[in-house]
């Protein structure tokens, strides 16, 4: 494959990727005005504090925060009998100190039961920073997934997943 075709196809997914992402944050763009689509955070995050008490779990509080609530809940649903650790640094499973900090461990007696990564960008996954962190989980035994913030990681998509790696 030739430079040419290595630019024409990152100028090609570039294009698609601020597509999707218009798409998917047209709606809120629109409603809101281009003056208020930046504090996306605060109105992601405020959409996920209220949907706790609907237990509303859509696409619709996507991004990082919204994958990080849904998780949180969660955890706290699924899980409570697990130690839940962020920013887990690689070293707790052998990987070099360049490789991706997990964003989030779960701990049974201090060993770590499942570690999680969120990834923000597509493509992250065959990062070599994201490999070395998954290949470390995988030589010593300790289940592994990864979540992407930009696809719909609905309530049932995680609850499956991580009964799918951490059986029991």
């Amino acid at each position: 494959m030739g430079i040419l075709d290595r630019i024409a196809r990152r100028v090609l997914n570039t294009a698609i990727d601020s597509v999707v992402d218009s798409f998917m944050n047209g709606s809120d763009t629109e409603k809101s005005g281009e003056a208020n689509a930046a504090p996306a955070t605060a109105a992601t995050a405020a959409k996920a504090a209220s949907t706790a008490q609907t237990g509303d779990y859509s696409y619709e509080n996507g991004g990082e925060e919204g994958v990080r609530f849904r998780l949180e809940t969660i955890f706290k649903e699924f899980y409570s009998d697990c130690e839940v650790r962020r920013d887990v640094p690689p070293s707790v499973v052998g990987a070099p100190e360049n490789a991706q900090h997990f964003t989030y461990g779960l701990y049974r007696n201090g060993e770590p039961a499942a570690l999680i990564i969120i990834m923000n960008k597509r493509g992250n996954y065959r990062r070599r920073d994201y490999k070395s962190a998954r290949e470390a989980c995988s030589e010593r035994g300790v289940p592994y997934a990864h979540f992407m913030s930009y696809l719909p990681s609905n309530r049932d998509y995680i609850i499956n997943k991580l009964k799918e790696i951490m059986p029991g």
